[in-house]
């Protein structure tokens, strides 16, 4: 009975150091930064996230995967930051909307696909900022622009949170039809590379005159809002890339690949999407959570549920015309396009260096990043000797701690029977002195904020 006891013991102790090892790997890379007080309660999350998934991934009849992912160690609370509608009374549509209604005599084909035509630009990553709306309107509207121009193009996002609305912040949640009528009001949109997503700064809707619009040999008409049935769905999407809005709930966040079982309620919506594609068992849709996210930024619904997940009650998608005004105008570069990794750079990742991609900002062309996790905000930026990277401190950068790969080393934990944790422990070689402001994942002002 001793030496079984033993055998168990030291099984566990293998067990816990295996998970503590995949801990230290999921740190190092999607490049959190966590702090003593609260490097067990992230890896309490990061724990249950993986027994559910290794539960989930066992079952032979599952249709779709679940992933280890940003989400893995969040809380509920950090999880809603990522969502960004507000309530469904605010959907309503405006006077002199287009109402859709499908007239395709023969049918609609077996299967689309609007990525592989062309008319979809990469997945983006709105942060934990509730911009999913804005992300939803402008994937929709730069699919409107492709069919109409042949031009495929990304579209600031950065701009429709800063002029849509005039009484909140667009972190705080909106509608993609109040973001297509920004910018049939404006007559403009900025493309991507002259106005980068930065969520972390607020600045006025200041763009006309000082950003050029990003809209050429082109116009904003209307838009569409698409009948509440599947059929009509898939009508319009044959034709469009629409914006949907959808429930989600907790399993959403760790999807990984497959076709999604969907939603076991039917309650408010709470995230925008946008509808690319579909099969005669899927729908494709793009979400706005990174390329690290699902298969590649893009989860497949089952379409084996009518209305999975409300995803047909608030579809829409603007229309663009084609007025040639002999603009010059290109397409965003296809060609992969790789740069030496820097800290404070995502990982993974061939978009040239931009507020979009870099994890705290970008600074002529480098990513700059948090040092250590925190943040003594003084109103004046540092930069790191000898590397590529942006502190805001109240101290002077140290190339050894500052300018290092930012990871959290575990020293030997005590694995415990019963129902408590396997305990990891900052090395504490990694502690910063001093006080500091401790950030929410994923957010620090810009360098070149004035």
């Amino acid at each position: 009975m001793i030496l079984k006891f033993a055998i168990f013991i030291s099984l566990l102790g293998l067990s816990c150091a295996s998970l503590r090892a995949d801990f230290e790997g999921f740190i190092s890379k999607f490049g959190e930064h966590y702090n003593q007080n609260e490097v067990r309660l992230r890896y309490k999350l990061y724990k249950e996230s993986r027994d559910e998934a290794d539960h989930h991934n066992g079952n032979p009849n599952r249709s779709w995967n679940m992933a280890i992912n940003k989400f893995s160690a969040m809380t509920d609370q950090e999880r809603s930051q990522y969502l960004g509608l507000r309530n469904e009374s605010e959907s309503l549509d405006v006077s002199g909307s287009l109402k859709f209604k499908s007239q395709a005599v023969l049918g609609n084909p077996a299967s689309v696909d609007n990525v592989a035509l062309g008319f979809v630009t990469r997945p983006k990553d709105q942060r934990s900022c509730g911009s999913c709306w804005a992300f939803a309107a402008v994937a929709a509207f730069e699919g409107a622009y492709a069919r109409a121009t042949k031009v495929l193009k990304s579209f600031s996002e950065k701009e429709i949170l800063d002029c849509t609305y005039s009484d909140r912040d667009g972190c705080q949640g909106g509608w993609y039809d109040n973001a297509w009528l920004y910018i049939q009001r404006a007559g403009r949109l900025a493309a991507l590379k002259d106005a980068p997503y930065d969520y972390a700064r607020d600045r006025d809707c200041s763009y006309a005159g000082k950003v050029e619009n990003g809209i050429k040999n082109a116009r904003y008409v209307n838009y569409y809002t698409v009948s509440r049935s599947d059929s009509e769905l898939e009508s319009a999407v044959a034709r469009a890339v629409v914006a949907v809005a959808m429930i989600v709930e907790k399993s959403f966040y760790s999807y990984g690949s497959g076709v999604y079982g969907g939603c076991s309620t039917n309650g408010n919506v709470g995230h925008a999407v946008t509808m690319v594609g579909y099969t005669r068992d899927a729908w494709k849709v793009k979400n706005s959570w990174g390329r690290n996210w699902g298969e590649g930024g893009y989860i497949r619904f089952s379409r084996s549920k009518n209305n999975n997940c409300r995803l047909a009650d608030f579809a829409k998608f603007p229309v663009v015309s084609f007025s040639d005004m002999n603009q010059a105008d290109s397409a965003d570069s296809t060609s992969p396009r790789r740069r030496a990794p820097n800290h404070g750079c995502s990982w993974g990742d061939d978009y040239p260096c931009s507020d979009l991609n870099c994890n705290y900002g970008c600074q002529g062309g480098w990513c700059w990043s948090q040092c250590n996790g925190f943040c003594g905000i003084t109103g004046n930026q540092q930069r790191c000797e000898n590397c590529k990277e942006w502190c805001w401190l109240s101290a002077k950068c140290s190339k050894h701690e500052d300018c290092s790969s930012h990871s959290v080393q575990m020293t030997s934990g005590l694995s415990v029977i019963g129902t408590q944790l396997c305990e990891p422990q900052l090395d504490r070689r990694r502690q910063v002195s001093g006080p500091g402001l401790r950030l929410r994942p994923g957010y620090a002002p810009s360098p070149n904020r004035e």
